[in-house]
């Protein structure tokens, strides 16, 4: 019997139920881009199932935006998780110099998604923040190809967030948008 190449979820919990299924099974590999990544219980049991695979060899990478995933980016965890040999990388963080160049602010990274040994992909509107649990947003889990072009995105704002020099990352991205 053939796998389904989509799952649809209709509500937070659901996806977050199937994308910690999916990352708990993880043999090589999970990328996460999130805009919104909190410091909270269902964050928390992330971060613990991420940490677990972690030590289990398996190569963990988490872009998370500055300011959706504010509560994470001023915590402890980032040091805690690096030190379990996670990835971390902030998209587009806020200095004390840029706090009023409100431009700044509004670059944001707003994608959601999640790979997983570069077979499954989790995308959608559902961020990681217990105040979601209930929320109707939908998530879909994909399989086949669509998932390499998931990794391609991941790993070009992955290369994107290394450069420090945001006018020439805005430059990249309005090249992008016009095709």
């Amino acid at each position: 019997m053939q796998e389904q190449p989509f799952r649809y979820f209709l509500h937070g919990h659901e996806a977050w139920s199937a994308m910690l299924a999916a990352c708990s099974n993880a043999r090589e590999s999970i990328e996460i881009e999130q805009y919104i990544f909190a410091d909270d219980e269902i964050g928390r049991q992330f971060i613990e199932v991420l940490r677990e695979r972690a030590w289990a060899g398996v190569k963990i990478r988490i872009l998370c935006d500055t300011v959706g995933s504010w509560s994470l980016y001023t915590s402890q965890l980032p040091t805690v998780i690096k030190q379990d040999g996670i990835e971390v990388r902030f998209f587009n963080t806020v200095s004390p110099w840029r706090i009023n160049n409100f431009f700044s602010w509004f670059f944001r990274d707003h994608r959601k998604i999640m790979i997983v040994d570069k077979k499954i992909g989790f995308t959608g509107g559902i961020g990681i923040q217990n105040k979601m649990h209930n929320w109707r947003d939908t998530c879909v889990e994909v399989r086949g190809p669509i998932v390499q072009e998931m990794i391609f995105t991941f790993n070009e704002m992955w290369a994107q967030v290394a450069n420090r020099d945001l006018l020439s990352r805005i430059q990249k991205a309005r090249n992008y948008t016009r095709g």
